[in-house]
């Protein structure tokens, strides 16, 4: 006992470090001795979540999110009592980093043990799609020599966002209202790169898991999906520009194909047209059948393992 009160002091003296490799370590370390005497600590981390150290209160949703494994655990009811403190701090008023600790607690929930957070959904869903939305507050211009560069302090946070709703449709697909779903995947798509990205990833998820209600919203999805192929990059644009923007259009390209077979697409009148419009014409449409490709031999590599 007197070597844990030790280690405890030292961790929680170590948890305001304005280094997050060091925040990381000492909320994996918390987190490990929680798992080893849950009565004791899960009371001291929740306690610690108003501290007025915002970099306290990141560390102790962080040291949550190593308690929850994807295994049963004697810990698991003292954490459903507690959890909800823990990821209300996504709407935290003063820390980007909190919010995104509390959507990465989320995230790990839902992956692991969804049953930590079902009865939560109703409050959560709405205060995890609000970390999905553009501020333009939150965007500032760096000089860097005869150089200017935009920094968009929301990206992470948006990114882990759409990362945790894509895993939402994965594992609690019947607990979420596609249609606020929908619309904030709409911002999505139309966001940054590091955005889109994932957000493609969701939107070919939701064609599977979501078919009949995605197909009556698809109407406002093919705009910035139109948007993105129909995207050039500019002609000083160096290779890392030019390959981002390729990489960008194939993900697209496999959204677009997974929606392509889906059940009565072929009723979706604006999706035909931007079929016809923008993905089936010249070096596109050369593009889409590389990707189709592509999906035909992982599906039949896929088939072949199952055999």
């Amino acid at each position: 006992a007197p070597l844990l009160d030790q280690s405890l002091a030292l961790l929680f003296t170590h948890c305001e470090s304005e280094d997050e490799g060091v925040r990381n370590v000492v909320a994996d370390c918390l987190g490990k001795l929680t798992l080893l005497q849950p009565n004791r600590l899960l009371p001291s981390l929740k306690e610690r979540l108003t501290s007025t150290s915002a970099n306290t209160r990141a560390t102790m949703v962080m040291a949550l999110k190593y308690t929850i494994t994807d295994k049963p655990q004697p810990i698991d009811a003292s954490i459903m009592s507690h959890i909800n403190d823990f990821l209300l701090l996504i709407k935290d008023p003063d820390s980007l980093d909190v919010r995104r600790a509390a959507v990465q607690v989320l995230h790990v929930a839902a992956h692991n043990k969804p049953s930590l957070i079902i009865s939560l959904l109703p409050t959560l869903l709405p205060l995890l799609y609000e970390q999905t939305v553009q501020r333009p507050e939150l965007v500032r211009t760096v000089n860097l020599g005869p150089f200017k560069h935009i920094v968009d302090d929301g990206l992470e946070l948006r990114k882990s966002a759409f990362e945790c709703m894509d895993t939402l449709v994965s594992t609690c697909q019947e607990y979420i209202d596609t249609a606020a779903f929908f619309a904030h995947l709409k911002s999505g798509l139309g966001d940054h790169y590091d955005v889109k990205l994932p957000c493609h990833l969701i939107l070919t998820r939701c064609s599977q898991v979501y078919a009949s209600a995605l197909l009556a919203s698809l109407d406002q999805l093919i705009e910035p999906l139109e948007a993105t192929l129909t995207t050039t990059v500019k002609k000083d644009a160096v290779q890392q520009e030019i390959d981002r923007n390729e990489d960008m259009l194939r993900s697209a390209l496999r959204a677009v194909d997974a929606l392509s077979h889906m059940t009565d697409i072929e009723s979706c009148h604006a999706f035909q047209a931007f079929m016809k419009k923008v993905v089936l014409v010249g070096d596109m449409q050369a593009k889409f059948n590389a990707v189709k490709s592509e999906s035909d031999t992982s599906g039949s590599d896929m088939m072949d393992i199952a055999n």
